[in-house]
């Protein structure tokens, strides 16, 4: 707008210099030739008649009446051009005033808009850095749970190893400790064996030496009968534990001379040495025996 005016006030100004510029003109044109002043020559001014001057006169005001009119006429043509653009850049700042208010607006709007759409940006890039941390942290995620199960796998097969070599070390150590028992059990069966045959011999012996004893004793208790025999007088001694003899029968016929006598030596005796309970038996068996030569 202010360059607008700027222009309609310079061209002002330029028209009415040209209107001065041609209205000078026009008196130096009107001058008769013959009132030029030849300096050089030094010559006189021929005077003019009153009748050429007034007509002078008059030619140029007239032609300067009609450049007035001239000019006026273009000023009011100007001005009303100048106020026809001056209604129109007024109409033309009130619509681009509105049309500012309207950008301004559409500026707010776009300010908001970018803002939110910033914002929704900022949003989003949060929204996919959370989401690419997720997508990472569950990334990682599966890849510990990949190696931990990589790891529980190794060391289920390291352990089902493990065990299986411990399952073959038993049962070679069982398989050993059978062997082991078994030979241990047919040592001690031999063991036993030997010791059941020493320790059977050794009651043999015991058991020979405590009959050997029983046997001294009544002999040495019997007295032969005057009127002897051959006889086989097999007599049966019932004990108690400690040796005592209860009673006695006589398993055998015996004449009743040799029973007397052998009644007589049970009653010396009475008693029997008290041997273990291996050795002693509740019934011993004594052969009494006369042979006549």
């Amino acid at each position: 707008m202010n360059n607008f005016k700027k222009y309609l006030i310079g061209s002002f100004g330029f028209h009415v210099g040209a209107l001065v510029v041609a209205i000078v003109a026009s008196f130096v044109v009107a001058t008769p030739q013959s009132q030029k002043i030849n300096l050089a020559n030094n010559d006189a001014i021929p005077a003019m008649t009153e009748k050429q001057l007034m007509e002078s006169v008059a030619v140029s005001e007239a032609e300067l009446a009609a450049s007035l009119s001239q000019y006026e006429q273009r000023t009011k043509a100007r001005e009303a051009e100048y106020n026809n653009r001056l209604e129109a850049v007024n109409k033309a700042e009130k619509a681009l005033s509105e049309k500012n208010k309207e950008i301004s607006k559409s500026q707010r709007e776009l300010q908001m808009v970018n803002k939110n759409l910033a914002e929704m940006r900022e949003q989003a890039r949060r929204l996919k850095a959370q989401q690419e941390h997720a997508v990472a942290e569950d990334k990682k995620k599966r890849a510990d749970e990949i190696v931990q199960q990589e790891k529980l796998r190794k060391a289920k097969v390291a352990e089902k190893n493990r065990i299986e070599a411990e399952r073959k070390e038993e049962e070679l150590v069982k398989r050993r400790l059978a062997a082991q028992k078994e030979a241990n059990k047919k040592a001690l069966r031999e063991i036993a064996a030997r010791n059941k045959a020493a320790e059977e011999r050794e009651l043999a012996l015991i058991r020979g030496k405590y009959e050997d004893d029983i046997h001294n004793l009544l002999y040495d208790a019997w007295m032969l009968p005057y009127d002897r025999q051959n006889v086989h007088c097999s007599v049966a001694l019932n004990l108690a534990p400690d040796g005592s003899i209860i009673n006695f029968s006589f398993q055998t016929e015996c004449p009743s001379g040799y029973k007397q006598m052998i009644d007589l030596a049970i009653q010396r005796v009475n008693k029997l040495p008290r041997v273990p309970d291996k050795i002693f038996k509740s019934t011993e068996v004594v052969n009494f025996i006369d042979v006549i030569k």
